[in-house]
């Protein structure tokens, strides 16, 4: 069971939760985020910003096609129409501080006028913040609460690109950031218990991973197979060396190497692993030479 509480102070809220299972003494509680808290005030400016730019667009075109505004202001009224040119103003002002390397924030007077239109957005914003808590939450759980025979990938990472579509930019990296330290942090708890999967693991990991970032995930798939040789007594240097490698592979390496080759082949030629390109190719070469017994099933990673 998870329950997720908001809390609130002046403009700023955490996102507090807690869960538990059977397999739990006592709840588990947190709260999001752990450093500095989330603004919903800038989050509903930001709706209202979004939202001011497009409304310039729009006038901006009926300037060009008609060569007037006239029909267009008349439509929204002098009043709001005042208004909303004084807010894209505040927004050119704010873009100016930001390029000194000011906070905008400390500017007087960062009146925006919210419609409800940006309300929706904003509670759209907050779903999604609760999405995600829900998604790395239930991640965990199937990760390092569950017996390892019911173990699942974390799946929250497949839908992150979806679900961060309308989270600003700023807001949108340090969310990523914080997901790939949070399931490092996950794997490492799996690898102090469990350090002969390591290598296996790295690979998991970087399959979540790839969704969020090609170069972490490449960092782990790097990691998964220096891991793996370090295990087996082989150094990077001399994994094309097919008379020193003849000597170290078997045919039990299979279940490994078939991962990994699915893996590259899921990430993509173009997103090139050296050492994994280079390890996979060693083997392929001595399975066609006969120096690797063919197992059961048949060749493997052709």
């Amino acid at each position: 069971m998870l329950v997720i509480n908001t809390l609130v102070e002046r403009t700023y809220y955490h996102l507090e939760y807690s869960y538990w299972s059977q397999n739990f003494q006592e709840p588990y509680i947190d709260s999001l985020p752990k450093e500095e808290p989330l603004s919903w005030l800038e989050l509903l400016f930001f709706a209202a910003k979004e939202r001011l730019l497009k409304w310039e667009a729009q006038r901006n075109k009926e300037k060009i096609e008609k060569g007037t505004t006239e029909e267009f202001d008349g439509d929204w009224g002098g009043e709001v129409v005042n208004k909303f040119l004084a807010d894209l103003e505040l927004i050119e002002r704010e873009n100016r501080m930001l390029e000194r390397g000011e906070e905008p924030n400390n500017l007087p007077n960062r009146n925006y006028m919210v419609l409800d239109s940006d309300k929706e957005t904003f509670s759209r914003l907050t779903a999604i913040q609760i999405c995600l808590l829900i998604g790395r939450t239930a991640d965990e759980y199937f990760l390092l609460d569950v017996p390892p025979q019911e173990r699942k990938p974390p799946l929250l990472p497949e839908f992150l690109p979806e679900l961060l579509e309308e989270i600003p930019s700023e807001y949108r990296e340090k969310i990523i950031e914080s997901l790939v330290d949070f399931y490092q942090s996950l794997h490492q708890q799996l690898w102090k218990e469990e350090s002969a999967w390591e290598p296996e693991m790295l690979i998991d990991l970087a399959s979540s991973l790839m969704y969020l970032d090609n170069n972490w995930a490449k960092e782990r798939i790097e990691k998964s197979v220096e891991s793996w040789l370090l295990m087996r007594g082989i150094s990077l240097d001399q994994v094309g060396n097919l008379e020193v490698m003849k000597y170290f592979l078997v045919s039990g390496d299979d279940e490994y190497l078939d991962k990994l080759n699915r893996f590259i082949l899921s990430f993509g030629r173009e997103n090139y692993v050296v050492p994994a390109e280079t390890l996979l190719d060693t083997w392929r070469k001595l399975k066609i030479k006969g120096c690797i017994r063919v197992d059961k099933n048949g060749p493997t990673l052709f």
